[in-house]
């Protein structure tokens, strides 16, 4: 009986075997088809049977090896869930379901977003030249373009003449090989091919403009048909570097990527009953199904119809591969279903607990899933898919906007870091002067030495880096995206921000490598009890002590990233403890140089979309607010996990006493900024103010003396939030110039005047927003405001009644005065 005959039995048989019959009779009808032509019946039917085989075989073997992965996961996670206990020993399944996403310093369960910045910190270490070379600048753009195309022609194997690009792309071929290896060890099946050179990023508008005729025509002859794989019968196109006739399956191919792009791979997917589409460990094949001739072709199509430049390109999709490889490790190859998983098991512990047990409730599950679901969806990117295209594009080009406006002085807020800094030190028993030092030396220098240690490269690699530490990452049209970067650059919080991050790392490492020195009992105790509560034994730490420490003149540091590469231990094991160690120093980070996290933004969007009404204002509510959030989740935490009331009450006091004094000096630096002598600091409303602004909540501070924000609004627009607020300024000014048109004086001038003060890009950066204020927008009112000079007066004397601090730089003048009157501060 020949194999055609087994399958066709196997087909009209028991339903268990009869779809995967179905699936081989396919197959084996369309391999014999095509090799009937050049080999002849006999041999065809051979040849289709044997290749039926090995195909069917490779299918059955990967599903195996999804479903183990799946398997294996579920277990180890609702074991850990099960154990996971509150620092007073009870139990909470609910609580666990958060750290699986976010990781905990109180926890040995392994977090998803933790993990991911330390598989991110290592893919850009292996390719430190890369970003050296090709960094972002002041503007946010890519530098040396030149050299950059030669790289991307190295990268598919056509050589440049340009050694240092060839070396150049080796990196970029290395560290994506790396990448693509973690991936498949988590569930991912894609295969090597040599001088594959990069993935296509497409831009769904710039297909769907163009229609499929003129994109199948420009296309055709760039793609190597010969590397194209036919997914109906897994074998090429083409052979030997021929071209397949336009029409029959080769067009109908191109046709299905072209629907498949063009509608979000819904050209591919039926309604059913599951929200997901592909699994994780099946969705990064889909940016490698087209293949170009070579480096020049890959570019034509790339400025065509590519959605960003090749550096972008290498970077997103490393970050790409860090986010998913992540989440596969932690929660199995399709997350989504992982989660469900834990939370339905959560949910069956709380619904069969007895109701007078300690234990998490019925709603407090719901809750936990509920927000678990919202952050994984933000760390994946899926929450930030807009619905509606043209309304989340322009509301979230208006926020980045209005940031640009409104960020410019947020540098200045973030001299709070060094309070927390000194806080996250002291906490795991870290010398804060040497964190200083090494501050300043990140400052000056740089941070090439810091990315090839393994820490992330977030002011090279990404537009958007300053913007993401107040509000998270969010989708952004990118001329509006790179508008809010060069505030965010030029203003110094992204370099700020970064130099803070790898100085408190680059410590910690050293600090390590110091302990290392010790035995577990003899080690440090705070350090000892951070690395136990994250699961890590006497016996590791033994393992971890014997690790060649990295000299540095003199200095030596403990590279988590250079562990990964021991060869004294298994690679398992020296992979694990990498992965676990670098983890812990993320974590701890997180302390130190706070930024909103997936938790603060998951508690102000939920699971809503751009796009969508509740959405928008949802992300217009809470726009600066999440960064409050998280640093508020955090404290509130760390707080709790010191034992005894005693050890929480000095924290706490003390965590107090530090966010108050940088608070305060953050809002002193913004008077003088602002041309005004300090604030008086006896009375109740400065120090309310200064403890706001010490935690990330300083908008609300205004209040406490004024009406009005520091943009300008009252407290309802700033709940609203600014685009809430822009949006009624904008209406306001236009009822006001309706009315100044009936002749009813309105102060339309002024209102024009102070809409355009408070929202216009760029002129809010702290070292000469007061230039701006004073030399371009007092006289444009002055212009469109007869009573401007008695509006500062009045301005003058309700400041003067409210903060007690007066004007040194005042409205209208062109320059200062006099200096400021530093005795204010502590004036009585």
């Amino acid at each position: 009986m020949s194999l055609f005959d087994c399958l066709t039995n196997a087909a009209e048989g028991e339903p268990q075997f009869r779809d995967r019959a179905e699936e081989a009779q396919r197959l084996f009808n369309r391999l014999r088809d095509d090799y009937e032509p050049r080999i002849g019946p006999d041999a065809a039917n051979a040849q289709a049977a044997e290749d039926v085989k090995q195909i069917m075989r490779g299918r059955s073997e990967r599903k195996r090896r999804l479903d183990l992965l799946r398997i294996q996961a579920a277990r180890r996670n609702a074991q850990l869930m099960a154990q996971h206990r509150t620092l007073n020993g009870q139990a909470n399944q609910a609580a666990a379901l958060r750290i699986f996403i976010t990781g905990d310093e109180t926890s040995p369960i392994q977090g998803i977003d933790p993990l991911a910045k330390t598989l991110r910190g290592f893919y850009h270490s292996e390719m430190d030249q890369v970003l050296s070379n090709f960094g972002r600048n002041l503007l946010g753009n890519v530098r040396n373009k030149a050299r950059l195309a030669n790289v991307v022609n190295e990268l598919f194997g056509k050589k440049s003449g340009d050694t240092s690009a060839g070396e150049l792309a080796e990196a970029v071929r290395s560290v994506l090989d790396r990448a693509r290896r973690d991936f498949n060890a988590a569930g991912g099946d894609i295969g090597k091919i040599e001088n594959y050179g990069l993935p296509m990023h497409h831009s769904a508008e710039k297909i769907r403009a163009a229609d499929f005729e003129p994109w199948r025509d420009q296309i055709w002859e760039d793609l190597d048909w010969t590397r194209i794989i036919d997914f109906d019968t897994d074998q090429p196109f083409a052979i030997g570097g021929s071209r397949p006739p336009k029409g029959g399956r080769a067009e109908a191919f191109l046709q299905e990527v072209f629907d498949s792009i063009t509608t979000d791979g819904w050209s591919k997917r039926e309604a059913s009953f599951h929200e997901r589409g592909l699994s994780v460990a099946n969705s990064r094949n889909a940016s490698r199904v087209l293949h170009f001739r070579d480096g020049e072709a890959w570019m034509r199509y790339n400025d065509a119809y590519g959605a960003e430049d090749p550096f972008t390109n290498i970077v997103t999709t490393l970050d790409g591969y860090a986010r998913d490889t992540a989440a596969m490790r932690v929660l199995g190859p399709n997350p989504q279903a992982g989660l469900t998983f834990l939370s339905q098991t959560a949910m069956k512990a709380a619904q069969e607990t007895p109701w007078d047990t300690p234990s998490a409730s019925v709603s407090q599950v719901s809750r936990a899933a509920r927000k678990a679901r919202a952050m994984l969806d933000l760390h994946s990117g899926a929450a930030q898919a807009p619905v509606n295209g043209w309304l989340g594009e322009f509301l979230a080009g208006t926020r980045a906007v209005l940031v640009s406006a409104q960020l410019g002085s947020a540098a200045v807020s973030a001299v709070t870091d060094v309070g927390f800094q000194g806080a996250a030190a002291r906490k795991i028993g870290m010398d804060f002067g040497g964190v200083m030092s090494r501050l300043g030396k990140e400052l000056a220098g740089d941070p090439a030495n810091a990315i090839r240690k393994g820490l992330v490269a977030d002011q090279l690699a990404n537009v958007g880096a300053g913007q993401a530490r107040f509000m998270g990452e969010a989708f952004t049209p990118e001329r509006a995206a790179r508008l809010s970067d060069f505030v965010m650059r030029a203003s110094g919080l992204t370099k700020w921000t970064e130099a803070g991050r790898h100085a408190f790392q680059l410590e910690f490492m050293g600090y390590l490598a110091d302990q290392s020195r010790f035995s577990w009992d003899a080690m440090s105790p705070p350090l000892r009890t951070v690395l136990e509560r994250r699961g890590f034994t006497a016996a590791e730490w033994d393992v971890i002590r014997r690790a060649d420490l990295h000299d540095e003149g003199g200095a030596t540091f403990m590279v988590p990233h250079e562990m990964r590469y021991r060869t004294d231990i298994p690679e398992d094991q020296a992979e694990d403890l990498a992965f676990r160690l670098m983890s812990v120093i993320h974590e701890q980070t997180e302390f130190a140089v706070p930024s909103a996290s997936l938790e603060g933004q998951a508690l102000a969007l939920d699971q809503t979309r751009p796009g969508t009404l509740i959405g928008e204002l949802a992300r217009s509510g809470f726009m600066y607010k999440t960064f409050g959030a998280s640093v508020l989740f955090n404290q509130t935490r760390r707080l709790m996990s010191f034992d005894g009331p005693y050890s929480r009450f000095a924290y706490g006091t003390a965590m107090m006493a530090i966010v108050t004094a940088m608070g305060a000096v953050s809002l002193q630096m913004k008077e003088i900024l602002k041309g005004r002598d300090p604030r008086p600091m006896n009375d109740a409303k400065f120090l309310g103010a200064a403890i706001l602004q010490g935690g990330g909540f300083g908008i609300f501070g205004d209040f406490l003396s004024s009406e009005a924000n520091r943009f300008g609004g009252g407290i309802e627009s700033t709940l609203a939030g600014p685009v809430a607020g822009a949006a009624g300024d904008v209406i306001s000014l236009g009822i006001s110039g309706v009315k100044a048109a009936a002749g009813q004086d309105d102060h339309f001038g002024r209102k024009t005047v102070n809409f355009l003060r408070y929202n216009t890009p760029v002129t809010g950066i702290w070292y000469w927003k007061n230039a701006f204020q004073r030399g371009l927008f007092d006289n444009l009112q002055r212009l469109a405001d007869p009573e401007a000079e008695r509006a500062w007066r009045q301005a003058e004397r309700r400041r003067i009644q409210n903060y007690g601090n007066a004007s040194f730089w005042g409205p209208g003048d062109w320059l200062p005065s006099r200096a400021p009157d530093f005795r204010n501060a502590i004036s009585q």
